[in-house]
């Protein structure tokens, strides 16, 4: 309790102390005995010769006064009896108990608010409580008390201190550990005020670089960081600086918030998680509160484990974009910023927190927040190359049983442009498949089990042979494993979805003839033009598409030639022509390939510099104004690309006619033609 509180308590006491005396008097004042005396009778004599003459001198002539009394004093009592001729001791002890448990009733209320179990400050008072140097009223308390879902660790009272009594240079001692045992303790002492997700190194999902693939020039940046957390002298004997901050950018999917996750895991540090979205609200101030809130609990972490604690900020566009200059500067988005920059200043030195945000539109941040000081590591995150993708594939199947014929090389290279996410949910898809197999399995030996009547033997050995036989060729309880297959279609759908076989079932033959045809005109061109190797053709509907040719890359590719881009578009324009040419229809199953086509033409004239235009850029849907005359070139360009391409398809498929006739009863047939059997009896009909 304050000394405030005691003072008040002891004013309150002594004033309730003095009523009390008075009150005791006056008691005793009423209820005392009366006393009654007779009267005296007061005679006056004369001198008997001098009694008629008349007075001269009066004090010669003084009378003689005598007092006598006429009766002895007596006394008489009141009507009360003796017995209560003063209060009795019950009473005065009755008093007693009354004034005490008063005055323990007025400690009680005047110190409740103090008490840090339910009724008084949400948090701990810190720097943070005092806003503009004030104390928050109860009002305010109430407010922010409702605010926050604040976590407090079960029997927190029962081994820790108050938190009312914790000194400003850290925690006090825990009651019954020693000081190691509680600083190596990771579980929050203190009462937290963020909404901010705390993962612990001590969880079960702790992750480290060896759970991170795919990524080498990221994962080298992280453990340099790592290295300078755990040995920060070699770095201090250079006047080297720890960076305050380091913005991971990249796509969706590529592993951004793994990378942190086992930063804090290879440092034995706590990570704080927390969406960026999390900190804007509709009411002005409250997204800067949560941020202080933020930074609040991680100084807190730090002190109380000492080691390093690391902020994991998601999507830090929401609220990292540019500011306006002069629109609304004191929207919520902008406040909050504002707060962020300040936690992020230089002002202080690191003392072993680091913010990781991760974004994939790093153009849009603030220049201030991007600014060295706050974020002076950038990591480039992209999508992983074939090496990389062999790498993800081989964590992600790590405990998974494969079968012998599955090539993770091979499923690599048919995984072009997916990310570390895609790649994870098409291994889990693969286990997904295995396991369904397996169920399908036990079930069908357990129904022919309970179909099967029973036998009977003539020697017991010979049953007990057959028994051991049996279960030897049992699938219950065993495991199947991963088949190129099931990983193939793993893929598959997570590409393009499930396959549809009931719509396909549904399908006329004259719509399955159409696809097909549609789909070898696709193949043709891209095996004569010498693209990409073909995986698959399949004319079974995965999600709108009824049908689609697979390719795989062999090795890397960061940049496209003309050529390559001209023979992408001659794929693309091969579909309408074979139907054109063996079926004499038009439908509109092309409208994809015509996009496709259009947009690859427009860039090559408006950015890449690959027409007789020359080196002029537009960028796509931007407020660029041009001329007519030169929106006129643009489109004549393009359509003469489209044209030379469509004319180059046309001449391979005219010059293949009997190979594709011999290849769409068989994809009629199979649904799906991989690509080594697609080669074999292309050749075989081409030499007929």
């Amino acid at each position: 309790m304050s000394p405030r509180k005691y003072i008040y308590a002891t004013v309150f006491a002594a004033t309730t102390l003095w009523f009390a005396n008075v009150g005791t008097a006056a008691a005793q004042a009423a209820n005392s005995p009366t006393a009654t005396t007779a009267p005296a009778v007061i005679e006056v004599t004369l001198t008997p010769e001098k009694a008629n003459q008349q007075p001269s001198d009066p004090a010669k002539t003084a009378p003689v006064i005598t007092k006598t009394p006429t009766a002895t004093p007596t006394t008489t009592p009141t009507a009360k009896p003796e017995a209560e001729s003063k209060t009795p001791n019950w009473v005065n002890l009755l008093a007693i108990i009354g004034f005490v448990a008063l005055v323990a009733l007025l400690v009680k209320f005047l110190g409740r608010k103090d008490n840090d179990s339910f009724y008084g400050n949400p948090y701990p008072r810190g720097e943070y409580d005092r806003p503009r140097g004030r104390t928050l009223s109860e009002r305010e308390r109430n407010e922010l008390r409702e605010e926050y879902d604040y976590y407090r660790p079960n029997g927190a009272d029962e081994y820790y201190g108050s938190l009312d009594r914790r000194g400003s240079s850290g925690f006090e001692p825990v009651v019954g550990l020693s000081d190691e045992q509680g600083e190596q303790s990771m579980e929050p002492r203190y009462q937290r005020q963020s909404q901010a997700t705390l993962i612990l190194p001590t969880s079960k999902n702790k992750k480290t670089f060896a759970d991170v693939a795919g990524q080498p020039e990221a994962i080298a940046r992280l453990k340099e960081i790592c290295q300078w957390l755990k040995h920060p002298d070699i770095y201090d004997r250079h006047n080297a600086k720890l960076p305050r901050g380091i913005l991971m950018v990249g796509p969706p999917g590529t592993g951004k918030t793994l990378c942190a996750q086992a930063l804090a895991g290879e440092t034995h540090g706590s990570m704080f998680t927390m969406a960026a979205s999390g900190f804007v609200e509709m009411y002005v101030g409250v997204g800067a509160s949560r941020v202080r809130a933020l930074f609040a609990d991680a100084k807190a972490q730090r002190r109380q484990t000492k080691k390093p604690v690391i902020i994991f900020i998601d999507e830090l566009d929401a609220v990292g974009g540019a500011r306006n200059q002069g629109l609304n500067p004191n929207s919520e988005r902008e406040q909050t910023l504002n707060q962020l920059l300040v936690e992020m200043d230089g002002f202080t030195k690191n003392e072993g927190i680091i913010v990781i945000a991760a974004t994939n539109r790093p153009d849009i941040l603030d220049p201030a927040l991007r600014r060295k000081g706050r974020f002076d590591c950038e990591v480039q995150v992209d999508l992983p190359d074939v090496n990389g993708r062999e790498a993800i594939l081989g964590v992600h199947t790590r405990g998974k049983e494969l079968a012998p014929g599955l090539d993770l090389k091979l499923m690599a290279k048919r995984t072009f442009g997916m990310s570390g996410a895609d790649l994870e949910a098409a291994a889990n898809e693969a286990a997904v498949m295995a396991a369904r197999e397996q169920s399908r399995l036990e079930e069908a030996e357990l129904a022919l089990k309970a179909d099967k009547p029973a036998e009977s033997d003539d020697s017991a050995a010979g049953g007990q042979v057959k028994a051991n036989s049996e279960a030897a060729d049992s699938v219950i309880g065993k495991i199947t494993p991963i088949t190129l297959e099931m990983f193939d279609e793993a893929i598959s759908i997570v590409e393009a979805g499930d396959a549809r076989r009931e719509r396909f079932q549904t399908m006329t033959t004259e719509d399955k003839k159409q696809t097909a045809y549609h789909e070898l005109g696709h193949a043709v061109v891209i095996h004569k033009t010498g693209g990409d190797p073909i995986t698959k053709i399949t004319i079974l509907p995965r999600g709108k598409a009824l049908g689609y040719v697979q390719t795989h890359t062999e090795g890397n590719r960061f940049n496209m030639t003309e050529s390559d881009l001209r023979k992408r578009i001659t794929a693309a324009m091969a579909g309408r022509l074979a139907q054109e040419i063996f079926m004499q229809t038009v439908d509109t199953g092309a409208s994809n390939d015509f996009d496709q086509a259009n947009r690859m033409a427009r860039k090559m004239v408006t950015q890449f510099g690959m027409s007789p235009l020359g080196a002029i850029y537009i960028p796509d849907n931007a407020q660029v104004v041009i001329g007519p005359a030169l929106t006129d070139r643009i489109d004549e360009e393009v359509k003469k690309i489209v044209e030379a391409c469509t004319a180059e398809a046309r001449t391979i498929i005219e010059a293949h006619r009997s190979e594709i006739e011999s290849l769409v009863g068989l994809l009629i047939e199979k649904e799906t033609i991989f690509g080594a059997d697609f080669v074999a009896v292309f050749e075989a009909a081409q030499k007929k």
